[in-house]
This record gives C-alpha cells, sequence and structure tokens, in this order.
C-alpha cells in the first residue's frame, strides 16, 4: 500500500493531477489512513481544476476534504488539515493567476480580461467554505460537547492558522505589471511590421492592436497597490501613462497616409492620460511630465485650405465642378470634415480618395468623358447632402 501511495503522490508532484485524483480515489476503498488518503483526493482534485470552479465541482472538492477532516481524530489534525488545505488552496491561487495571464498574454481581450478578474471573489468564497468544512466535523462537535462550548468559543479558542503561503497583493500586482508590460511589447512590435496598409485592411489591423492595448492599460491597475507598496502602484500608474499617450500618437500608414489607429474616444483617452499624470505626480514629485499628445487624431492625408489652389483637395469634385470654392464643393467639403472624419471607415476612405484622386484626376481631369461620367453621380450626392441639412455656403477646411 506505501508502493500505491508513492506513486500516486509521484503522479501529483509531476502534475499529473487527473491521474493522481483517479489512483488516490481507488486507495480510499483500501487504505486504513483514511484522512492523509481524503486529503490528496481533495489537493488532486483542486489542482485538477480550472478556475473558477462549477458550483458542482467545487461542492465535490469540499466533500473530499471534509471527509479528510471527518477522519480526523483530534482538534490538532483537524487543525493541520485546514492549514494545509489554505496552504494549497493559495498555490492552487497562484498557479491559476499566472495561467490565466498567460492566456490572456496570447489572446489579449476585454472579454478574458473580465473573466479574469471574476476569479477572486471565487477565491476568497473557497478559503472561506474550507474553514466551515474543517470544523463542522465530529472531532469539533465532540469537544464542543465535552467541554460546553458554543460554536462561536470553539472558533476563539481555536482560530484559524495563520496562512504563510498566502499569495499577497504586491505578488498579484507585480504578475499583473509584467503581463501588462509583455501585450504592450507585443503590440507595439506588431504596430512596426506594418509599413503600409490598404485601406481594407486597416481597420482590422487597427482593432487587433487597439484591442491588445486596452487590455494592457486594464491589466495596469487591475489590482492597485496604492496602500500597501507606493513603488509598485507608481509603476503601475507610469505604465497605465505610458500605454495611453502611446495610444493617442501611434499612428499607421495607409495608402501611403498615416492616419492615428485611435480615432474615436479620444477625449476620454486624453482626460485618462492627465488624470494620472496628476496621479504620478502625487506619488513622485520629481517626475517629469511628458508633452501630452493631441486630443485631435492625426489627419488621414493632407486636407487643403480654403486658400490652396483647386489642384489640391476635393480632386474630382474640383475637376468636375472647375472650382474648389463653388456651392457644390463647398457641400462635399463639409461633409468630408464633419461626417466622414468622424468615424474610423469614413477616415479610411478619405485616405483612398487622396491617395487614388490625383492621379486619376491628373491623367483624365481635363477629359469631357471623365466630367461627363463623374457629374451626375456628384450632383446626386450634393443634392442628397442638402437636403439633409449639409449647407453649401462658403466653407474653410477644418485645421485638425
Amino acid at each position: 500500500m506505501d508502493i500505491s501511495m508513492k506513486n500516486a503522490r509521484s503522479l501529483f508532484e509531476k502534475k499529473q493531477y487527473s491521474a493522481a485524483f483517479d489512483m488516490y480515489t481507488e486507495l480510499v476503498k483500501t487504505e486504513e489512513n483514511k484522512k492523509e488518503v481524503w486529503f490528496w483526493v481533495s489537493k488532486s482534485f483542486l489542482f485538477s481544476s480550472q478556475a473558477p470552479m462549477n458550483d458542482k465541482r467545487q461542492e465535490l472538492f469540499l466533500d473530499s476534504f471534509s471527509a479528510a477532516c471527518k477522519a480526523a481524530e483530534t482538534i490538532d489534525e483537524m487543525l493541520t488539515l485546514e492549514h494545509d488545505m489554505l496552504e494549497t488552496l493559495n498555490e492552487w491561487k497562484r498557479k491559476t493567476i499566472k495561467e490565466k495571464l498567460k492566456g490572456i498574454k496570447k489572446n489579449p481581450t476585454l472579454e478574458d480580461c473580465n473573466k479574469y478578474i471574476a476569479i477572486f471573489p471565487g477565491f476568497v468564497w473557497l478559503e472561506l467554505f474550507i474553514q466551515v468544512r474543517a470544523r463542522d466535523c465530529q472531532v469539533v462537535n465532540d469537544y464542543i460537547e465535552n467541554n460546553g462550548l458554543e460554536k462561536g468559543e470553539f472558533g476563539n479558542k481555536f482560530p484559524s492558522i495563520a496562512v504563510t503561503n498566502s499569495v499577497t497583493d504586491d505578488e498579484i500586482c507585480s504578475t499583473e505589471l509584467q503581463a501588462a508590460k509583455d501585450i504592450f511589447l507585443t503590440e507595439q512590435n506588431r504596430l512596426a511590421t506594418f509599413d503600409d496598409v490598404s485601406a481594407d485592411s486597416a481597420s482590422s489591423v487597427c482593432e487587433r492592436i487597439l484591442r491588445g492595448l486596452f487590455v494592457a492599460r486594464s491589466l495596469s491597475t487591475i489590482h492597485s497597490c496604492k496602500e500597501s507598496n507606493s513603488d509598485i502602484h507608481c509603476s503601475q500608474l507610469k505604465l497605465k501613462a505610458e500605454i495611453t499617450s502611446f495610444l493617442l500618437d501611434a499612428k499607421i500608414s495607409v495608402n501611403g497616409a498615416q492616419v492615428s489607429i485611435l480615432l474615436d474616444g479620444r477625449l476620454k483617452d486624453y482626460n485618462i492620460l492627465q488624470e494620472t499624470y496628476t496621479e504620478i505626480q502625487i506619488i513622485d514629485p520629481s517626475f517629469n511630465l511628458p508633452p501630452l499628445p493631441s486630443v485631435i487624431p492625426e489627419k488621414p492625408a493632407v486636407l487643403p485650405n480654403a486658400s490652396n489652389s483647386n489642384s489640391e483637395g476635393c480632386y474630382v469634385a474640383t475637376a468636375v465642378y472647375g472650382s474648389y470654392d463653388c456651392p457644390e464643393v463647398w457641400t462635399l467639403r463639409r461633409f468630408r470634415d464633419n461626417t466622414l472624419a468622424k468615424s474610423l471607415f469614413g477616415r479610411l476612405f478619405i485616405s483612398l480618395y487622396y491617395a487614388v484622386s490625383p492621379m486619376l484626376v491628373k491623367w483624365f481631369g481635363k477629359t469631357e468623358w471623365f466630367k461627363n461620367m463623374w457629374k451626375p453621380i456628384l450632383d446626386e450626392k450634393v443634392k442628397a447632402l442638402n437636403l439633409n441639412g449639409v449647407e453649401n455656403t462658403p466653407y474653410e477646411d477644418r485645421q485638425w
């Protein structure tokens, strides 16, 4: 029997937790030392489980631990089991945190990040349930009855033994901070690989990079070490600021035109950056405030001023109507600046337009067939815009 126990223990140490669980479960039927075997059943079951456990698995785990406690013959044995299982829980907690963060680094999504955050209340409840199950056993009931105690009095007489292997807030913060740094670096490197992209692929590229950056920023301050360790907290805030600044500054080349990867919600991120800098300066007065990025996104291409010659900007419309300053082109310029430029797809369309239209106008702009082909299309668009409230009065292009 000792050989079987050693084999089961060997499987556990090799992290073959499911196989160890199966072997210990078989040993329960024959082994005389039920206390030890049931403890290893519960330990193997815990380490073979993913966090958070569903209700059924959690109950099975607690039942096997209760069986170990029920087999205890003295109060000291019960307290040892309780302490050892709380130590085990913290080992599992440390392992789970690392595994979850590893998974997020491979595929950073806010959904996975939220699932990660959701595991922490489960750890607290499991710790409480372990303590409750440990003390709900025959040896405790006998002691209470023999000594004329109440349940509360027993708890005062035998408080839970402090767990020395507890995962500290500083540990969690440091682990999350490193994961955030790794994801941030990955997305920076990813962006650097795109020298120039087409308008069709730009949206998916930006979305992938932004997803990773938002996860990295979330991870950087999920668990604040504000009170326990100001140095770690300051590092968290500095990384958060660095990621936010990068979000506001980062650009991608789309058909030769530089486009900000973050086009929407920039004011919110700008405010986040300012607030973070303020927090950093409170903790670290020597911190030198870097220049703040612009809250206005980088324009996708060189957009003309009203004073520019009609060889620039709204190329096709200018060629068709003969002037950059006329009611039809004023309408189209307003639509470009006030509608298209406010969305990612709109700005990508502008990028594509300014990448292609100058060459088309250079080749065909003076031909009648080119003007005759485009004029009905533009006339219809201008008419629709005017009916929807877009003015056709003199207009100066927006300065970005």
